[in-house]
This record gives C-alpha cells, sequence and structure tokens, in this order.
C-alpha cells in the first residue's frame, strides 16, 4: 500500500524493487505510466435566454441559448484531454438530451464560455428545469442546475379580408381571412377562413 500526498498534475511511472538480505540481486519492475493525476472540470456561470427576451424565459418558438462557463486544468497537460458538454432539459419528467459538442484541448484550458441552442414546439410551454452535465477524458463529471419559462409565443393577428356589411336577417353570407403572425419565429403558420 503507498500513499500519495500533494502530487503535481500529470502521468506517473512505479518503480518496484525486491530484494531480500540472502539475495541482494532482487528484481526491479518499472511499470511506465502507471497512474495519472488529473482534475474535475470546473464549470460556472450558466445561463439561459431566448432570442426575443431575457434571461431564463421566452417564446417556444424562439431561439433558445444556454450559456456555460467551464474550464478543465488537464488540457493544460494532456494534449488528448476533451470535454463533453451536454444540455439536458426536463420536459417530462425525466431529463432529455437536447444539444451537446466537446471542446478539445487546449481550447477549454483557461475560463470558456460554449453556447448551445435549441428550438421547442408549443408541446413544450411551461417552466422546465435543465442541467449541463461536463465530462472529460477521465470520465470525471460535474454538473450545474437552472431552470426555464417556456411561453406561448407572440402574435398579431391581421385581418385579410372581410365583409363590408352583411344582413344579419337572412341568409347572406360573407368572407372573413385573418392571418396570425408569429412573432417569436417571424412566420405566418396558417390563414384562417371562416363565413
Amino acid at each position: 500500500s503507498c500513499t500519495f500526498y500533494n502530487l503535481a498534475m500529470g502521468s506517473y511511472s512505479v518503480l518496484v524493487n525486491a530484494t531480500k538480505q540472502y539475495y541482494p540481486q532482487g528484481d526491479t519492475y518499472v511499470k511506465q505510466n502507471a497512474f495519472i493525476v488529473a482534475t474535475y472540470p470546473v464549470i460556472s456561470n450558466i445561463r439561459a435566454y431566448s432570442s426575443r427576451w431575457s434571461d431564463n424565459y421566452g417564446g417556444w418558438g424562439d431561439l433558445w441559448k444556454f450559456e456555460i462557463s467551464l474550464y478543465d486544468e488537464d488540457q493544460s497537460k494532456f494534449s488528448f484531454e476533451k470535454l463533453n458538454i451536454s444540455l439536458y432539459i426536463n420536459f417530462t419528467g425525466t431529463y432529455e438530451l437536447v444539444n451537446s459538442t466537446v471542446c478539445y484541448s487546449p481550447n477549454c484550458q483557461n475560463l470558456t464560455t460554449i453556447t448551445l441552442t435549441s428550438t421547442f414546439d408549443c408541446s413544450k410551454i411551461g417552466n422546465k428545469n435543465y442541467k449541463f452535465v461536463v465530462t472529460d477524458y477521465f470520465n470525471n463529471s460535474v454538473e450545474d442546475y437552472g431552470s426555464i419559462s417556456i411561453l406561448p409565443d407572440s402574435v398579431f393577428l391581421f385581418i385579410v379580408q372581410k365583409p363590408s356589411y352583411i344582413n344579419r336577417e337572412g341568409y347572406e353570407t360573407g368572407k372573413f381571412v385573418a392571418q396570425i403572425y408569429d412573432l417569436d419565429r417571424g412566420v405566418y403558420p396558417c390563414l384562417l377562413y371562416t363565413s
């Protein structure tokens, strides 16, 4: 059993020498890169906002941005180090993977802000929890949590066509056409016709 104190980050080799009083030419065994001292990623300042609103709320059709500031000291030492950055949102009681990216060494050896984006459909309206999970090459993992409010999109109703006059008595009809403009998505999703 061996105990090490205050080892610096890096790769270490182990040399074992076994000798006995009457056998002074014992065996020596060297294990190169026997173990690695690594650090956990550090995350901070998670933030969510939509393209048309401020922090933590916006319409379901908005482009949502999720930011996280992070770094991993290992990236300054190991060229193969990478961070897997995953965004999960709890829509129905279980967290679902929404987006992810990888930050390869040395890009995240110093504090870096990563932005992941997502859009939603109208079934996602409501208050939702989200989390970032950051895992490094050595499977060291850290998480941070936040919440967002996904609101109905803002809409504007245009009257496209209407009758100038309809006699309420009898069987007279008129055509009424309205067009809805979704301000969050910047589209006209449909026309409404009625008589």
